[in-house]
């Protein structure tokens, strides 16, 4: 009878006991032991060895089948060995060698060393030689037979070896996607976005109060600014998914939306390098208005009686939508298309950084130099050179979108301090993008705060 040490010398520090039938010791030694027991009678194996604060093992009615029967064992203290990925600490590990053993079962009683046990590890390919195993597997503690634990040990019966150990397991967690939960039109500003972070566990091991961190950034033209973020505590499964969901009010402009799961790194895991995901999100910043006129001027008394109405064939005319708190004269309006005006208008509405920027739409060359240009009838008056686009992508150039700036506010071009006006012709009953009707304009949707503190828009429509 041998024990070994986990450099496969005899450990003298491993106390072995033999007792009988009736439980009486037939012999004790220290390391190792040659003795003569009857055969086919039965005996109770015990040892003893002092590592952490003792590992004992007891096995019962062990019958002796042969003659020059050999007991192999072996303790290692500090396994060094393969391991499967999701394990952070082991036990003390105990081995031995059964293939000639004829016994009932066997208790062992294992130090925790500090260790968090929440599998028994069961080897079934233990290398003496190198106190290594190439194969592990999992058990479930709690199907074990007669397991228990306190403070320092664990305990359990088990009827075959190669090895066994206490483990604490590690899992892994994965920021695998964030998904939007949006109608194929997509988001547009005020309206509640849910945002659905998919987090997996990857290991097999149960991951409790996972903290799940979801940061909200704004593309200001240079820099990422950080602008909200929020937090949850979930519960996830082994070898599960979880959509985490968050609630986040739409704003205009181009986001970036990170999740970190653990971002303290409260939870050891088997791989930290896979609990960040990050995605961006355009939210327009425009609003489209579309619908019919009504060019009919009446001319009435105080008390509503008509005097004069005056009804046009053809309905004729602008409408112009600026900031409420804009004031300004038609004669005033000039067409924006001065040097770097695209840019310093996109400053002036926070625009910038947008993917939709008035740039962006109306420079799509990015040469400098709005791509396309009309003349528009202001008042009498005939305004060329301005800056347009179509209102909507499938509207047939039917209905397009200028902007002008007023010149009563002063400078000999725009230079963002300036009133901006946004026009576009009424063109009765033409096919736009979302039906048949007289005009169809887009317009920043943060016009509202250029001016003033009334976040309005203000609508102006001249009939010819």
């Amino acid at each position: 009878m041998n024990s070994y040490n986990s450099s496969y010398n005899i450990n003298p520090s491993t106390r072995i006991e033999i007792y009988d039938k009736l439980n009486n010791l037939v012999v004790t030694a220290y390391g190792n032991i040659t003795t003569y027991l009857e055969i086919y009678e039965n005996y109770t194996y015990k040892s003893f060895t002092p590592v952490s604060s003792g590992l004992e093992v007891r096995i019962y009615n062990l019958n002796i089948t042969k003659q020059n029967l050999i007991i192999e064992e072996q303790v290692v203290e500090s396994y060094s060995g393969y391991l499967p990925n999701n394990i952070t600490k082991i036990t003390p590990v105990y081995a031995l060698n059964d293939s000639e053993l004829v016994f009932e079962k066997a208790k062992l009683i294992i130090p925790k060393a500090g260790v968090n046990v929440q599998n028994v590890l069961h080897c079934i390919a233990w290398d003496f030689a190198n106190a290594n195993c190439s194969q592990w597997e999992f058990l479930d503690k709690n199907n074990l037979e007669g397991y228990g634990e306190n403070e320092t040990h664990i305990w359990f019966n088990v009827t075959d070896f190669e090895a066994y150990a206490g483990a604490s397991s590690q899992p892994d967690l994965v920021a695998r996607n964030i998904i939007f939960n949006v109608s194929q039109s997509g988001i547009v500003e005020n309206e509640a976005l849910m945002i659905s972070a998919n987090i997996s566990e990857e290991a097999g091991v149960d991951a409790i109060n996972v903290s799940v961190l979801l940061e909200i950034y704004n593309y200001n033209g240079t820099l990422w600014i950080l602008k909200e973020s929020k937090e949850k505590i979930v519960n996830i499964s082994a070898t599960t998914y979880k959509l985490v969901n968050f609630t986040w009010r739409a704003k205009p402009g181009t986001w970036r939306f990170s999740i970190t799961v653990d971002p303290s790194n409260e939870i050891e895991e088997t791989d930290e390098t896979n609990n960040f995901n990050s995605t961006t999100y355009n939210v327009s910043g425009w609003t489209i208005y579309y619908g019919f006129t009504n060019g009919w001027i009446a001319i009435k008394d105080s008390v509503g009686n008509n005097f004069i109405v005056w009804i046009p064939l053809t309905q004729q005319g602008n409408l112009y939508f600026s900031d409420y708190d804009s004031e300004y004269q038609f004669a005033h309006l000039m067409p924006l298309n001065g040097t770097n005006d695209l840019e310093e208008l996109d400053k002036a509405l926070n625009m910038t950084g947008f993917s939709d920027s008035v740039k962006a739409l109306f420079d799509k060359n990015n040469d400098g130099v709005a791509d396309a240009k009309a003349c528009f009838e202001i008042a009498s008056r005939v305004v060329c050179d301005v800056p347009i686009i179509n209102s909507t992508d499938s509207n047939n150039g039917n209905f397009v979108t200028g902007i002008l700036w007023d010149s009563a506010d002063g400078g000999d071009e725009y230079n963002g301090t300036q009133d901006v006006v946004f026009i576009t012709k009424i063109n009765p009953n033409a096919q736009g993008s979302y039906g048949t009707y007289d005009y169809e304009i887009r317009v920043p949707a943060l016009l509202r705060n250029l001016k003033g503190t009334n976040d309005l828009i203000k609508i102006f429509m001249e009939v010819k």
